[in-house]
């Protein structure tokens, strides 16, 4: 055995929880091997994870309950580690079991081995496999390594938190840029729209007192001028005043221009205003 070497066997579902584990071990000066972090380009991986088994101190096998009964290489590296066991004395830690989640190995072997649980506290789990790993080690050096691996979690707690607040306050200027510049499109769109719509309604005014006038005295000259301008008013409306408009009587008053009634369509004209 070589370099008190720690292979992390894991099933690709279980890829972040074992690059935690990797970047934890690694932080503590100790000798992880990891398939994704150790192969260099162009190596023939099959060999060397092989070799990595065969040298190393301790084999980290993760289990959850999507990897299981998973198919595929894990098994093959399970099944070589547990062909290695068979030769060291029982009294030696060599495979370390460590469950992600409440789960139970499929391998016989496996379940007569004490698992750790990186559940439902990772920190304690930890530290609980930092104890069988450095077994033999002083009280002391066990205790630094600890605290050394405490400091490392708050610190990068710590950097996980500046970046969630980063986001979050990225996120309210966001939202607060937007709400201003709303604010400013409302304040300069909402007065451009009441004056035109009170200058509609000033001009609508002007058109029925103007028809009125004509219509004082009842002469027939007075209600074909007051008819004019009622007709013009309905086209220049803008569409909104137009569909405010009682629809069947101006539907009546334009039928009755067009037939010839021109006393009943001025008089329908005359309602359709009449609040005016």
């Amino acid at each position: 055995m070589k370099e008190n070497k720690i292979f992390i066997s894991y099933a690709h579902e279980d890829k972040l929880s074992a690059d935690e584990l990797y970047s934890d071990l690694k932080h503590l000066g100790l000798s992880p091997w990891l398939d994704k972090k150790s192969l260099l380009g162009g190596q023939n991986w099959k060999a060397e994870i092989k070799k990595a088994i065969k040298d190393c101190s301790f084999f980290l096998v993760l289990l959850s309950s999507k990897s299981i009964t998973k198919r595929g290489y894990v098994q093959k590296e399970i099944k070589e580690a547990l062909d290695i066991l068979d030769e060291i004395p029982e009294s030696e830690i060599f495979i370390i079991p460590v469950r992600l989640d409440n789960c139970e190995p499929c391998h016989e072997k496996l379940k007569e081995l004490h698992r750790i649980d990186l559940f439902p506290s990772y920190n304690d789990g930890f530290k609980n496999l930092i104890n069988s790993i450095l077994k033999g080690q002083s009280q002391e050096e066990l205790h630094k390594k600890i605290k050394d691996f405490e400091n490392n979690k708050e610190l990068q707690n710590n950097k996980k938190k500046r970046v969630s607040e980063r986001k979050i306050n990225k996120y309210i200027y966001f939202l607060i840029s937007f709400t201003v510049m709303l604010s400013v499109i409302l304040f300069l769109y909402y007065p451009i729209t009441n004056n035109e719509h009170q200058k509609s309604k000033e001009e609508i005014h002007e058109y029925v007192e103007k028809a009125r006038g004509y219509l004082v005295g009842g002469n027939p000259e007075g209600k074909e001028q007051a008819l004019k301008i009622y007709r013009e008013l309905i086209c220049i409306l803008p569409k909104n005043a137009k569909d405010n408009l009682d629809q069947q009587l101006l539907s009546e008053a334009e039928n009755d221009y067009k037939n010839g009634y021109y006393d009943d369509s001025v008089r329908k004209y005359e309602s359709l205003f009449k609040n005016e």
